[in-house]
Protein backbone atom coordinates (compact mmCIF):
# COMPACT_ATOMS: atom_id res chain seq x y z
CA UNK A 1 0.00 0.00 0.00
CA UNK A 2 3.03 2.37 0.88
CA UNK A 3 4.57 1.88 -2.47
CA UNK A 4 0.59 2.65 -3.78
CA UNK A 5 1.06 5.80 -2.21
CA UNK A 6 4.32 6.93 -3.47
CA UNK A 7 3.85 6.15 -6.48
CA UNK A 8 0.62 8.65 -6.61
CA UNK A 9 2.41 11.44 -5.28
CA UNK A 10 5.18 10.98 -7.61
CA UNK A 11 2.95 10.89 -10.30
CA UNK A 12 1.26 14.43 -8.72
CA UNK A 13 4.59 15.90 -8.26
CA UNK A 14 5.46 15.15 -12.01
CA UNK A 15 1.89 16.70 -13.41
CA UNK A 16 2.72 19.39 -11.37
CA UNK A 17 6.10 20.16 -12.42
CA UNK A 18 4.67 19.79 -16.08
CA UNK A 19 2.95 22.97 -15.39
CA UNK A 20 5.66 24.68 -16.03
CA UNK A 21 5.90 25.73 -19.84
CA UNK A 22 9.68 25.19 -19.46
CA UNK A 23 9.53 22.20 -18.20
CA UNK A 24 6.92 20.86 -20.58
CA UNK A 25 9.02 22.23 -23.53
CA UNK A 26 12.07 20.03 -21.91
CA UNK A 27 10.29 17.40 -22.11
CA UNK A 28 8.09 17.78 -25.36
CA UNK A 29 11.58 17.71 -26.72
CA UNK A 30 13.44 15.08 -25.03
CA UNK A 31 11.11 12.18 -25.89
CA UNK A 32 11.72 12.63 -29.35
CA UNK A 33 15.46 12.95 -28.98
CA UNK A 34 16.00 9.84 -27.13
CA UNK A 35 13.80 8.09 -29.58
CA UNK A 36 16.28 9.25 -32.48
CA UNK A 37 18.91 8.82 -30.28
CA UNK A 38 18.17 5.23 -29.25
CA UNK A 39 17.24 4.31 -33.10
CA UNK A 40 20.44 6.15 -33.94
CA UNK A 41 22.78 3.68 -31.46
CA UNK A 42 20.51 0.44 -32.56
CA UNK A 43 21.63 1.15 -36.25
CA UNK A 44 24.99 2.19 -35.92
CA UNK A 45 25.38 -1.14 -33.34
CA UNK A 46 23.89 -3.22 -36.49
CA UNK A 47 25.62 -1.47 -39.38
CA UNK A 48 29.09 -1.03 -37.35
CA UNK A 49 29.27 2.61 -37.73
CA UNK A 50 30.96 4.15 -35.20
CA UNK A 51 29.69 7.68 -35.90
CA UNK A 52 26.10 6.67 -35.63
CA UNK A 53 26.61 5.15 -32.15
CA UNK A 54 28.42 8.21 -31.16
CA UNK A 55 26.02 10.65 -32.20
CA UNK A 56 22.93 7.91 -30.96
CA UNK A 57 24.99 7.99 -27.59
CA UNK A 58 25.52 12.09 -27.38
CA UNK A 59 21.39 12.34 -28.20
CA UNK A 60 20.70 10.04 -25.18
CA UNK A 61 22.51 12.14 -22.57
CA UNK A 62 21.12 15.30 -24.25
CA UNK A 63 17.57 13.77 -23.99
CA UNK A 64 18.17 12.49 -20.34
CA UNK A 65 19.82 15.97 -19.63
CA UNK A 66 16.62 17.71 -20.48
CA UNK A 67 14.81 15.42 -18.62
CA UNK A 68 16.29 16.36 -15.49
CA UNK A 69 17.08 20.16 -15.77
CA UNK A 70 14.98 21.59 -13.48
CA UNK A 71 13.62 24.69 -14.49
CA UNK A 72 12.96 28.14 -12.10
CA UNK A 73 10.06 28.05 -10.45
CA UNK A 74 7.98 30.86 -10.66
CA UNK A 75 6.88 30.64 -7.00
Amino acid sequence: MNKLLATIGHSRAYADSLRNPADLALQVLALPLSILGGLLLVDGLLESSLPSIAIGVIALVAAKAFKQTPSPSAD
